[in-house]
């Protein structure tokens, strides 16, 4: 038994190596298709949550989570500051798994973008005086402080108050399918959206070789 401890202790570390190489492929493979499919955004990066990768990967043809990320993407003259994608239970193809030992996002349980701008960047794109503090939105016109309301309507950022023409803000893009919710902390805006589609920056993604 002792003689046999020394090679199975090997084995299990190789075979845990084998598992982490392939998983952070699989990462750089997802990060260079988000460049190549957001290339307004300054940066990207993604992240791979599933142990055993390789096993889940095989037997069951699915992943825990696949995180994206994009910095400073520009959205009709609007930058966002990030943009974060998390992605549950994420089912590959499997045909092209076993025939093109080849890896391809078809479908998740579920999803959630988050993604930020600051009061700096909706400023410039509206070309107001705006402040952001905790639950509050104001802006200067005149030399005069109007409280102002924000809101969602239609997938668009809405600030609206007395005496304000503002125009809506279209901010649907890249690994940013939708928004539902805005809430406004200091120095900037968070808006959120969950969905159940898998974002077309994401759906053909092709990871590694297997």
């Amino acid at each position: 038994m002792r003689r046999l401890v020394g090679p199975l202790v090997v084995v299990g570390a190789l075979v845990v190596v084998a598992d982490m190489v392939a998983e952070s492929l699989a990462e750089a493979e997802l990060e260079a298709r988000l460049e190549q499919e957001v290339p307004q955004a300054t940066s990207v990066s993604a992240s791979i949550t599933s142990f055993p990768f390789l096993g889940r990967l095989l037997t069951s043809g699915r992943v825990a989570e696949v995180d994206a990320r994009a910095r400073g993407l520009e959205v009709r003259g609007l930058k966002l500051d990030v943009v974060d994608v998390d992605l549950d239970g994420v089912t590959l193809d499997r045909r092209i798994l076993v025939d093109d030992k080849r890896v391809a996002v078809t479908d998740i349980d579920h999803g959630r973008v988050r993604a930020e701008v600051t009061q700096e960047a909706l400023s410039d794109r509206l070309g107001v005086d705006l402040r952001l503090e905790a639950g509050r939105a104001s802006v200067t016109v005149a030399g005069r402080r109007i409280t102002a309301a924000l809101e969602v309507r239609d997938g668009q950022l809405v600030l609206s108050g007395v005496g304000l023409s503002l125009p809506a803000l279209d901010v649907v893009a890249p690994l940013l399918p939708c928004i539902a919710n805005a809430e406004i902390v200091p120095g900037r805006v968070l808006m959120t959206c969950d969905f159940t589609e898998v974002p077309e920056e994401l759906r053909s993604a092709q990871f590694f070789d297997l």
